[in-house]
């Protein structure tokens, strides 16, 4: 994963990523089928399993942390008060 990829990539991201996970999904379900014994009750083979992919996107704009004000630290710590 990647945490500095400019907000103004993320449509084209998003276009990309979209186009390449639905023709790999359409390939392995493809796939699947062609091993699937409901589908094609012929083939041979042990035991009985699920098997399948999911492909999630993640996107989060990050915020950068605005840092105190050194000036304001020092006045709510008290260090600049005036002794009398």
């Amino acid at each position: 994963m990647y945490d500095n990829v400019p907000v103004d990539a993320l449509p084209a991201f998003r276009k990309l990523s979209a186009r390449l996970s639905q023709n790999l999904l359409e390939q392995l379900n493809f796939w699947l089928a062609e091993h699937d014994r409901d589908e094609n009750p012929q083939l041979a083979g042990t035991d009985r399993a699920r098997a399948g992919l999911e492909i999630h996107q993640i996107e989060e704009v990050l915020v950068e942390e605005v840092l105190e004000a050194p000036e304001t630290a020092s006045t709510e710590k008290g260090s600049d008060r005036k002794t009398q």
